[in-house]
């Protein structure tokens, strides 16, 4: 299924439409979660550690199983692959905006606008369901960098760092 979400061979989608650097710190989180969870098991391991870096462990595990069916239901429903660059790359791929963009509606509340979008990479019938996930998964992404737990102020800034 994760063969599905990522794909260098195809440029369908992957075309540069902007820089990370001028995302919010909430939609840099989005992407880089992103990339890396459809990467490889080191990515989703260090996926995994952000959010357990980030929250207490009961939130923490909750917080990644809505996160990863999240990602599994777009993938089984995605007409094509939605990840083209790595997590070092510093450019936004065109489905990487219309994910943040789905994302940043849903968690604002704009959830009809957020499932016309979601039809835009996943089949039409998923797109509601789709677009309530992605509700809560903004609003995670806010929470992650708005909390700074006291185990990340002991660590060193590259021993927690996604990319």
């Amino acid at each position: 299924m994760l063969d599905k979400m990522h794909s260098s061979a195809s440029t369908r989608g992957g075309e540069t439409v902007g820089l990370i650097s001028n995302m919010s710190d909430w939609e840099v989180q989005m992407v880089l979660n992103f990339r890396c969870w459809v990467s490889d098991e080191t990515g989703r391991n260090n996926v995994c550690k952000n959010f357990k870096l980030t929250f207490p462990p009961e939130r923490a595990a909750e917080e990644l199983w809505a996160f990863e069916n999240f990602l599994a239901k777009i993938a089984k429903n995605s007409y094509y692959p939605l990840a083209h660059n790595n997590q070092y790359c510093p450019y936004l791929g065109a489905h990487e905006a219309i994910l943040v963009h789905m994302v940043s509606l849903a968690s604002s509340g704009f959830l009809l606008e957020a499932s016309q979008i979601a039809s835009l990479i996943a089949l039409p019938s998923q797109a509601e369901a789709i677009s309530l996930m992605a509700a809560r998964i903004g609003n995670t992404m806010r929470d992650m960098v708005h909390q700074t737990p006291e185990s990340l102020k002991k660590l060193k800034v590259s021993s927690y760092s996604i990319h």
